[in-house]
């Protein structure tokens, strides 16, 4: 059965073995604006919910019209498990036949005393044999002594109760009171009541009282910290731990309990009788940000934290934890600065229930914060993707310098033919009204429409053929518009392929023939605006713009520069002769560019600009009476006729520019507005008497995959400066590619048989690869505590995801489920023993758990639901109690169809819709599979349908 919910059309679909209704069971008429829906179930055999759209057998009905936006999907009902949940019930309400849950359901605030009227108990909870019935005890909550207690002989004339955990539950005859003990020694216990009005003989139900520390207990000093971290006044903060105070000396538990702190540590209780953390903040007047849970939240932190300095354990270390014992999913990213690789070590305790959760280590991958000399990167700019090689990072990590890749035979940058080897291009193909492109004066190709085409007489033929071609051109230009054959070609088609510097038309001009090119990019590519002798956003006119009153960009800027190794931002600002806007804005002589192209396409003063670059590439100056369109495409080839002449035109930057007044500059920090792409590849190059093994402990090679791998690192070197580490692979034929004369050497099937012929070389160029960009499993775990099964080998890099991923319920015993405790060091940490580990872990946890402390009231209550236990469920939440008849439930069922109906209100047709939806289920159901005609004429019993599935489908 498949249910689809459109929640904008509030309507409900419904399907059978894939097949989609042809209308919405349920309406907006069924549905009124503001209802919350949530998916429920409730059944007796066996189920499941799909719920991950990689489970799916059949798919989503289409989309409704009207309802969806083109951006919009059916998708996963939010905060829902993914993949398959069975929800598997052989006998309704029998809690033991459960596995994870009865009724599965996603919804929202549920109050029990207004959203639940009446308890109906099934007759077996009376009618239970003596025998059937059980006499345990269940302590419910978060108390450390919350478990189950069953009998387990007498002590004192009354019942000795044993718990799961080892705790009991006894009576104390001299003190007439009943007790609760986290241990077998009745001597020390965690919380006491008298007995009941009700039975002495049994433990009561309510009124037990327990020690403040049951609440939440922490070393004193950590809050301390913890406050004034937060601001908080010293006298404030000195204030706040005298009232919740307890000394080193002072019992935590009543006379008898035995429970003290240590000796010679100072403790803060959460709750100090009536006197609370929360209450304390409020009456101090502490930061109005303050809360309680934070700041206990913050001060537990403080405490582990020094739990790992006192351990001796490296910057950075990190522990990873489930709650104990798990009731949930877990996620948790771990990076360590500076780490080579990380060690996980786990707690011995460290387990789940096999089918129920997997633990999960997610490494690898790449880290662009790893990443530095040698990587490979991808550069976005100008419509093309350069590749490069990181030769330098700078500015913290934040500034790029890259080689950029060029091709192994190059054209004269700026030879662009006619055709593809110069010969004139067969126009038979152009007519009046169609696309071309041209050749501009400035020796650059346009786009341009036919408008007219003159012909001549050809006197060897003695045909009339084209002789001159009138254009218009696209951008708006209304210059140089007679064309011969020559000028006139095909419009090319823009490619995705550009990825070196002379792909690019305009910058490629700039960069040396057969010379290395570099960029320099930025983490935080910024663009900043600098105006002169106008106000940041006045639009000022054309006219007078050169030699006009106010500050000209010559009396802060002395010149520009000139550097080609850097086409993409080849100019820059030589030196500054005064204090100025572009200085007060943060540019400076290095690491900011004149973005030039920015500069002309946005300025103000178009005629003025123009004027500066009149007669580049024998451009005709622009016209008095030129459009603001046509003034934007004479900029436009200008600037590629500069940009083919770069000399020329920083030379009228620091003739015309300097002197002008009431422009605007633009400056950049980055050869590109968009963050770079970091690559798969890294180029590791170990120069002349650098021997390979200086830095690479051994290499490994994998018989499966036959991939040459790092096994490990003696020190730091030119390969892990370039990001590489243990899971990236050798990548031979690039290699042999980079080191022509030692080709021999490197042969894959010689480098197989002996990776570690590697090290003994030098002056050698090696390529690595990594297969996977994103993190990859290194470790899956489950099951019960061993120290086989979670052991954890060297993961790669300085970073990991940790997932702790549940399946069903969480109903086994707490020693089945205890969860995970991990321990995660830098690779190159010493290395620590079991026991240092679950020493750690047992401090660790023993902090967390005391001071996490429990909420609520303790309540002591029989495990089995009989009519005594049943009554006070109801009693305590105000519900009505009733057995269940059959009689009963008929005419319970009734008055709720009744109440329902009458009720509707606003759902008009309510009745009829639901009976519509009846019978059209019935005739679908008969429909499928055809009843055959009985000459009899007597009626039959409908068949069916053999294709349903009644069972979920296997998980």
């Amino acid at each position: 059965v498949g249910v689809a919910v459109d929640l904008n059309g509030r309507k409900l679909h419904f399907s059978t073995n894939g097949v989609w209704d042809n209308a919405p069971v349920f309406g907006p008429q069924d549905i009124p604006t503001g209802v919350s829906l949530y998916p429920a179930l409730s059944l007796k055999g066996r189920a499941a919910f799909i719920l991950g759209p990689g489970s799916y057998r059949h798919g989503p009905p289409p989309p409704p019209a009207g309802s969806f936006t083109k951006d919009e999907k059916w998708q996963q009902w939010p905060g829902t498990f993914g993949g398959v949940v069975r929800v598997d019930c052989p006998e309704l309400g029998d809690s033991n036949a459960l596995s994870g849950f009865k009724e599965y359901q996603v919804h929202g605030e549920i109050s029990l005393k207004r959203n639940v009227q009446r308890l109906v108990a099934h007759p077996k909870y009376r009618e239970k044999q003596k025998t059937e019935r059980s006499y345990a005890l269940r302590v419910p909550g978060a108390f450390a002594f919350s478990d189950t207690y069953r009998r387990c002989g007498a002590l004192n004339g009354r019942t000795l109760y044993k718990g799961n955990a080892g705790g009991s539950i006894f009576w104390d005859g001299k003190e007439e009171l009943w007790k609760i003990s986290t241990t077998e020694d009745v001597e020390t216990f965690d919380a006491w009541a008298p007995h009941s009005n009700e039975s002495t003989l049994e433990p009561p139900r309510l009124g037990w009282q327990v020690p403040d520390y049951i609440w939440g207990i922490l070393e004193a000093d950590p809050v301390r910290t913890t406050l004034q971290n937060a601001g908080v006044e010293s006298s404030l903060v000195e204030a706040i731990i005298e009232a919740l105070i307890v000394g080193p000396d002072d019992a935590l538990g009543p006379p008898g309990s035995g429970s003290s702190v240590p000796t010679g540590i100072n403790h803060v209780f959460r709750a100090r009788g009536d006197r609370l953390l929360k209450a304390e903040l409020q009456r101090l007047a502490t930061p109005a940000d303050l809360n309680d849970d934070e700041v206990w939240g913050m001060a537990v932190k403080c405490k582990q934290q020094r739990l790992l300095d006192e351990a001796g354990l490296p910057a950075g270390a990190a522990v990873v934890e489930s709650s104990h014992p798990y009731t949930g999913q877990l996620f948790q990213q771990v990076k360590i600065d500076g780490a080579k690789s990380l060690m996980v070590y786990f707690a011995s305790k460290s387990c789940t229930i096999k089918s129920g959760a997997e633990f999960e280590i997610l490494a690898g991958g790449l880290d662009s914060d790893a990443a530095g000399c040698g990587s490979c990167v991808e550069i976005p700019v100008a419509g093309a993707r350069l590749k490069g090689t990181v030769i330098e990072r700078r500015d913290e990590g934040c500034q790029w310098k890259v080689r950029l890749a060029t091709n192994e035979i190059q054209d004269e940058p700026g030879q662009d033919l006619p055709g593809p080897h110069g010969e004139t291009e067969d126009l038979s193909w152009v007519t009046k009204g169609c696309m071309i492109e041209a050749l501009y004066m400035n020796g650059h190709w346009y786009k341009a429409r036919v408008s007219q085409i003159q012909t001549e007489l050809d006197w060897y033929t003695g045909k009339w053929l084209p002789a001159m071609y009138i254009i218009n051109w696209v951008d708006g230009e209304h210059k140089d518009c007679e064309k011969q054959a020559a000028q006139v070609r095909k419009p090319r088609q823009a490619t995705s392929a550009k990825t070196t510097i002379s792909d690019i038309e305009r910058f490629g001009h700039v960069a040396i023939p057969n010379g290395e090119s570099f960029a320099l990019c930025h983490e935080k590519p910024k663009v900043v605006r600098v105006a002169y002798g106008i106000e940041d956003g006045d639009g000022s006119s054309d006219e007078d713009a050169i030699g006009s009153s106010g500050s000209t960009v010559g009396s802060e800027i002395a010149s520009f520069r000139l550097d080609r190794s850097y086409p993409l931002t080849p100019i820059s600002v030589q030196s500054f002769i005064a204090p100025g806007p572009a200085q007060e804005l943060g540019i400076e002589t290095n690491g900011w560019f004149l973005d030039i192209v920015t500069t002309v396409q946005q300025a103000s003063r178009k005629k003025a600009i123009a004027k500066v670059l009149e007669g580049l590439g024998g451009i005709l100056p622009c016209d008095e009476d030129s459009t603001d369109k046509q003034l934007k495409a004479h900029l436009g080839r200008l600037l590629d006729a500069g940009f083919k002449n770069i000399e020329e035109l920083v030379h009228r930057l620091n003739n015309g520019l300097l002197a002008m007044t009431g422009v605007s500059l633009y400056f950049t920090n980055s050869a590109t507005t968009q963050k770079i792409k970091l690559l798969q590849d890294a180029v590791v190059v170990y120069e002349k008497g650098q021997m390979v093994g200086s830095e690479v402990k051994r290499f490994t090679s994998q018989d499966a995959s036959k991939q040459i791998q790092v096994e490990a690192f003696v020190k730091r070197g030119p390969a892990q400066a370039a990001g590489v580490r243990q899971d990236w692979v050798l990548d031979v034929s690039k290699t042999q590619m980079h080191n022509p004369g030692k080709v021999a050497s490197l042969q894959e099937e010689v480098l197989r048989k002996n990776p570690n012929a590697l090290l003994g070389m030098s002056d050698v160029t090696l390529i690595f690869s990594l297969p996977d960009a994103n993190p990859i499993p290194h470790f899956s775990g489950c099951g019960p505590a061993s120290s086989d099964t979670w052991a954890c080998k060297e993961l790669p890099g300085r970073s990991a995801e940790f997932k702790l991923k549940c399946r069903g319920g969480f109903d086994a015993e707490s020693d089945q489920s205890w969860g995970v405790w991990a321990l995660v060091l830098p690779g190159d940490a010493r290395r620590l023993s079991r026991q240092e580990t679950d020493q750690l872990a047992q401090r660790w946890v023993e902090v967390e758990e005391k001071s996490r402390g429990a909420t609520g009231k303790v309540e002591v209550e029989r495990d089995d639901w009989d009519e005594a236990r049943l009554r006070a469920l109801c009693d305590l939440h105000g519900w009505e109690f009733e057995w269940m008849t059959e009689d009963g439930e008929r005419r319970r069922r009734m008055d709720e169809r009744g109440s329902f109906l009458k009720d509707a209100g606003d759902l008009k047709g309510a009745r009829n819709k639901v009976a519509a939806a009846t019978k059209a289920q019935e005739g679908r159901r008969q429909n499928v599979i055809g009843e055959p005609v009985d000459p009899s004429n007597k009626p039959k019993v409908p068949m069916v349908d053999a294709t349903t599935q009644y069972d979920p489908p296997p998980p």
